[in-house]
């Protein structure tokens, strides 16, 4: 119906309206004006200048609607265009939509094509390629985006899958299951991750959450970063919370806090306001403005404290910069195309050249981390305080620590020389001290050596004028070996127990006047001091002790001033135990010569004789033969001694029998054998024998000399000449300064030393088993040259080989390298070589490098050629990213890893271009084939079945389906009873292709 209407090959269909133009037209509806319609089956369409091609079982409405192979859609609005669309509607303004499926496209000039099973809401939204998505908002342009959702406006997004993007103006691109959150965001290379926040970036993120304003993100793998402003680069297992920090180069690092900036840190939190961590390995960094550089298994916690040195740390980071770009930049020039994102790899985030350049950067970093430089081990607890040394200990505010291995405890701390290591500091205000070793003490005239007497350091409780006492400490051992501390209490008893003061600045001549008191069994260094003084005096004093004491008990006794010798009553001590008129006549002998201390016991007595640490009784010149010691006091008189036998008896470890004799046992060692006997003279004998041949400076017979200035000789004829040398053994002699002897030149005589500790420092001894050691060393390193020569290495350290060498075409054979290197350099005329660049360097195992400057890093790698660079395992080069080189004049390849020539790669080429033409032609005529099977199918669904019972229906139908038309012929019966249906079909295509079907329907 209508004017100027045409129609062809229509039937069960209506027309209505102007100008219409209908073809091949089916059970549809057309009403407009000047619509056209070719191929409508099953449809309506309504509008004007509408155009319709190939539709079925949709419905169009709208003016100036344009659709082309539509099945089972809608298309309702204002000059929409439909393509290719299947089960999917289109409602808008001026859309167009190509190659939907299932699909819904609402608004206004919208653009989709390639879209299925999706839904898009919008104006002017662009999209490609979108399944199984929701894209809702104005401006939004997304392509190839797979099972994910776009709400918001102006969102672009490329390469996003399983993901959301919510946000005005948001980017995405390159994201996989992952949630894109607020305005102005944008993210590239995304995985697994949370970016939820305005104005943020995220770039190669994984497995990471992202959450706040303004944050930029780079490089961020298992991790979350949540906070303002913050500033992320290759952060990988690290939780990262507050305001405007900066992270680069973190791994399994919390960071909490405002403006901290951490760099190159590695299983360290940072925690606190401003706080700074560069090159922290293994550490802790806790509080406001605390500051951390180069440090590894360190703490540090307070306000304004900082550990490490920054320089140190500056050059970990350059190490690693360095490393990285090299390795980036070589990766690149071999594989050009690791520049782009072909996939994930290692951490998913990066791309293969990234990879491959942080592996190298961080071998040499770690190298770097493993140097002793680092700041290591160290605890830093406080406000305001310092520390760059490694095993420092530091808690307390206002501390400066600057020598490694120190502990402060307090505040105002300051170790600032690395002299004072391993000092302990304790006490605010407190200052360091060097240690003065003390190996002993002169008491009297009597040299003592201490236990610990060189210490390693100090402890420090205070400073001059502010000294501390030390309360509440425990008893101390007192021992030879003990190095406790000692309280006031043990000093009391000593001194309270121990009155016996000495003469120190009294008079010369000085006895004991309280009879009544013990006399102590000691005598006071009796060798050491005696001899010492007698030294200065005479050349030989005897004492003549008390003989008529022992008789008579307890008479009185004179003693004259200005005498060496102590009379009492006579000369002689009567019935000592067996002891001659004479007993103590030259008990004491000590030669003038001796001006260093014979530090022996005078004898165990019974019990013993102990030292008594006080001055001697002083007689004129200072006789110090202090034979009588009294509790209390010693008190200065020129005039009688009032003693007892009994007292006496004490001193000398002796008995008083009924009768008043004497008697004792008196035991001393002579030859490593214990010796007693009963009277003084020969146990003090005995001593002095044992002594002799350990001294300095004797005229004794067969004694030893030290001559030189702080020397020291020991052993029978032992002699120590020069300055600070020592002579150790019989016959010994040490002539040079700083020598040591053990022996003597002069008469061939020498001594092992054995039980020798290996040596460590450059000046130590050696013993033989190092020297063994060493020896290995160079048998390996000869056995090494002589497999290099070719030769063998004989028992007596000889090398022996035979070298083959051609000369005029004759192979002659010598055992001399000259002679063989000779030779091989005459018969190299035949290469030539004309370069003025640098050498050739092979630095791989096995490699082989020829060439000026070429390079052959890899092993068993050859670069061959100026330039040439060869930097994998297993590499032939002939040039490098810049120089390339044609190989000519190549053999055609055999086996499966020879190189093939250009001819041979033509052939290949050609042979797989013909198996190629031949797939082609094959999918071609598949394809025509399937075209006219599906026109055939098309032909045989629009047959019409006979319409009732007993009736009988001959229909043809036609089809058509890219470029192939078919007919279809069928013939349907339907029983009287209308219970069973027959219905037989026949089609042929216009390429050739015929078919047919017959089916049987029964009805209950």
């Amino acid at each position: 119906m209508g004017h100027k209407t045409k129609a062809s090959d229509v039937y069960h269909s209506t027309i209505m309206g102007y100008w219409n133009n209908a073809n091949n037209v089916h059970y549809s509806t057309f009403m407009g004006y000047n619509t056209k319609a070719n191929g409508v089956n099953y449809s309506t369409l309504i509008g004007d200048n509408a155009n319709a091609k190939n539709v079925s079982q949709s419905t169009m409405i709208g003016y100036g609607t344009k659709v082309d192979n539509l099945l089972a859609s809608n298309v309702i609005g204002y000059s929409n265009s439909a393509n290719d669309m299947n089960h999917s509607t289109v409602i808008g303004y001026i859309n167009k939509a190509d190659n939907a499926l299932f699909s819904s496209i609402m608004g206004s000039t919208i653009t989709a094509s390639d879209v299925k099973y999706s839904t898009i809401m919008g104006s002017q939204t662009r999209t490609n390629n979108v399944g199984s998505s929701a894209i809702m908002g104005p401006w939004n342009k997304a392509n190839d985006v797979l099972a994910s959702a776009f709400i918001g406006d102006s969102i672009t997004a490329n390469d996003v899958s399983f993901s959301a993007v919510i946000g005005h103006l948001a980017r995405a691109n390159n994201v996989r299951e992952s949630t894109v959150m607020g305005a102005y965001t944008k993210v590239d290379n995304v995985k697994s991750s949370e970016i939820i926040g305005h104005s943020s970036n995220a770039n190669n993120v994984f497995a990471s959450t992202v959450m706040g304003h303004v944050n930029n993100s780079n490089h961020v793998n298992y991790s979350t970063v949540i906070g303002y402003r913050n500033d992320t680069d290759d952060v990988s297992f690290s939780p990262i919370m507050g305001a405007r920090i900066k992270a680069q180069d973190v791994n399994g690092s919390p960071i909490m806090g405002s403006g901290i900036k951490a760099v190159n840190v590695l299983f360290s939190p940072v925690i606190g306001y401003e706080s700074t961590a560069t090159s922290a390995y293994y550490s802790t960094v806790i509080g406001y403005k605390t500051r951390a550089a180069a440090t590894k298994n360190s703490i540090i916690m307070g306000s304004n404290s900082a550990v490490g040195d920054s320089e140190t740390s500056l050059a970990i980071q350059k190490v690693y910069d360095i490393a990285y770009k090299e390795a980036y930049d070589k990766y690149l020039a071999d594989h050009p195309e690791g520049k782009m994102d072909n996939g994930d790899y290692n951490d998913l985030t990066k791309t293969q050249a990234e990879v491959e350049a942080k592996k190298a950067g961080n071998s040499e970093r770690f190298k770097y981390i493993d140097n002793p430089i680092l700041t290591e081990n160290s605890i830093l607890i406080g406000n305001n305080s310092f520390a760059n040394k490694s095993g420092v200990i530091s808690i307390g505010s206002g501390n400066t620590i600057k020598a490694p291995d120190a502990v402060a405890l307090g505040n105002g701390i300051v170790i600032d020389d690395e002299k004072f290591h391993q000092s302990v500091v304790l006490g605010t205000g407190s200052v360091p001290a060097l240690a003065a070793p003390v190996a002993g003490m002169k008491m009297g005239e009597t040299d003592v050596t201490f236990a610990g007497g060189n210490p390693a350091s100090t402890v420090s409780v205070g400073a001059a004028n502010n000294e501390r006492q030390i309360t509440y400490v425990a008893a101390g051992r007192i021992a030879a070996d003990s190095t406790d501390a000692v309280n006031g209490s043990q000093l009391f008893a000593i001194l309270n127990n121990h009155t016996t003061d000495g003469l120190k600045d009294k008079a010369d001549l000085s006895v004991v006047k309280d009879l009544d008191a013990h006399i102590n069994r000691q005598i006071n260094d009796l060798a050491s001091r005696t001899a010492a003084e007698l030294d200065k005096k005479a050349d030989q004093t005897t004492v003549n002790v008390l003989a008529d004491i022992v008789a008579t008990k307890a008479n009185q006794t004179d003693v004259e001033a200005n005498k060496k010798a102590i009379a009492a009553n006579t000369s002689q001590l009567n019935q000592l135990r067996g002891a001659t008129d004479e007993a103590f006549a030259g008990v004491v002998k000590i030669m003038q010569e001796m001006d260093a201390k014979v530090d022996t016991e005078v004898g165990k007595v019974n019990t013993r004789i102990d030292s008594v640490s006080q001055e001697v009784v002083s007689i004129n010149e200072k006789v110090d033969t202090e034979l009588v010691k009294v509790n209390d006091k010693v008190a200065s008189e020129v005039g009688k001694v009032e003693t007892k036998v009994t007292n006496l008896a004490k001193v000398l470890g002796a008995s008083v029998t009924a009768d008043g004799l004497v008697e004792v046992e008196y035991n001393y060692y002579q030859g490593g054998e214990k010796k007693t006997v009963n009277d003084v003279k020969s146990a003090l004998s005995g001593i002095s024998e044992n002594s002799k041949h350990f001294n300095a400076k004797t005229n004794a017979e067969q004694g030893s000399k030290a001559t030189g200035e702080e020397s020291v000789a020991m052993g029978g004829n032992s002699e120590a000449l020069g300055r600070n040398s020592v002579a150790v053994g019989s016959n010994s002699k040490a002539l040079g300064e700083n020598e040591f002897a053990v022996g003597n030149a002069e008469l061939e005589l020498t001594r092992r030393i054995t039980q020798v500790s290996d040596g460590l420092a450059k000046n130590d001894a050696v013993n033989k088993g190092q020297l063994d050691g060493e020896a290995e060393k160079v048998n390996v390193k000869l056995t090494r040259v002589a497999e290099i020569l070719g030769a063998t290495v004989t028992t007596d350290g000889l090398l022996t080989a035979e070298y083959d060498y051609y000369e005029k075409g004759q192979k002659k054979t010598t055992n001399n390298v000259k002679t063989a290197l000779n030779a091989a350099a005459q018969n190299t005329k035949y290469v030539s070589v004309n370069s003025t660049g640098n050498s050739a360097k092979a630095e791989g195992t096995e490699s082989v490098a020829i060439g000026a400057n070429s390079v052959a890093k890899g092993s068993n790698s050859v670069a061959v050629g100026a330039g040439s660079v060869a930097m994998s395992d297993n590499e032939f080069s002939v040039g490098n990213a810049n120089v390339t080189r044609r190989i000519t004049n190549v053999a055609e390849g055999v086996s499966e890893t020879d190189a093939v020539n250009m001819g041979q790669f033509t052939r290949g080429m050609n042979a797989l271009g013909g198996q190629v033409n031949q797939l082609e032609n094959k999918i071609a005529r598949t394809e025509k084939r399937m075209s006219s099977g599906i026109a055939g199918a098309y032909a045989a669904a629009s047959l019409i079945n006979a319409p009732g019972a007993g009736d009988s229906m001959l229909s043809v139908g036609t089809g058509t389906f890219n470029g192939a038309t078919a007919v279809a012929l069928g013939y349907s019966r339907v029983s009287d009873n209308g219970k069973v249906s027959l219905k037989l079909i026949g089609s042929a295509s216009n390429k050739g292709d015929v078919g047919g079907g017959a089916s049987v329907g029964f009805k209950f």
